[in-house]
């Protein structure tokens, strides 16, 4: 019986290492799991091949990676997993009638617009943005909170470029999608500044952005915000 072969194409960022889902910490995973599947023999007619490319974790380098990989006749995407890098792939892959299985994706909207316009992606991470944002919201709900003021910076924490500013915006939206009927709705009022420390006075700023609107006198006594 004749031999196919199943192309990978492994899109992840390879610097700096230290990012959540770098070359080096996920294609030991990866190569552990292609011998295992071959020494068992799961697939006995099949032969992976693997390549991995550089998405640099933005949003130009990851599709012209995609196009690239299109052109050598890849089968299936594994990644990109930075939400800036996976979005433009994803949109592209329907078209092109490709699979993606990425650990990223934690933006609210690759769970919103999932079956409209990323229906090729499969994602396996355990939490996303949303589930932060839910379990805010309970946070929020519980303490009886009324005034939310989110702050949040596009720096790159390590982990993908924009990931606390995306988080902030899933809270948002989830903010704006409490139910009217929840008590919370008609009382509470809540705003969000995005930081940037590159920008002069930028300490400065928050000061003004929170005024009277936002600002709280703390009871250490009673332990409670009023």
């Amino acid at each position: 019986m004749s031999i196919t072969t199943i192309n990978l194409t492994i899109m992840v960022p390879s610097l700096p290492e230290s990012r959540l889902f770098s070359t080096m910490k996920i294609r030991p995973a990866i190569e552990i799991g292609i011998e295992k599947v071959q020494s068992k023999h799961y697939l006995p007619f099949i032969e992976i091949n693997e390549t991995y490319v550089d998405t640099n974790c933005n949003m130009v380098n990851a599709p012209i990676e995609a196009f690239r990989a299109m052109n050598t006749g890849t089968h299936v995407f594994f990644g990109p997993v930075c939400d800036y890098s996976l979005s433009p792939v994803a949109r592209y892959a329907p078209f092109w009638k490709i699979p993606i299985i990425s650990a990223g994706g934690f933006a609210d909207d690759f769970k919103s617009n999932r079956k409209k316009e990323y229906p090729t992606l499969t994602r396996i991470m355990p939490a996303s943005f949303d589930s932060v944002a839910i379990a805010t919201i309970r946070l929020i709900n519980k303490l009886k909170w009324n005034k939310i003021f989110l702050i949040t910076e596009r720096t790159d924490v390590g982990i993908m470029y924009g990931y606390w500013y995306l988080l902030g915006s899933t809270i948002v939206s989830r903010l704006r999608l409490t139910p009217k009927s929840n008590n919370l709705k008609d009382t509470f009022t809540y705003d969000k500044h995005l930081f940037d420390k590159s920008e002069p006075n930028s300490l400065r700023v928050l000061p003004e952005k929170i005024g009277n609107k936002y600002a709280s006198k703390c009871d250490m006594s009673k332990k409670q915000m009023y």
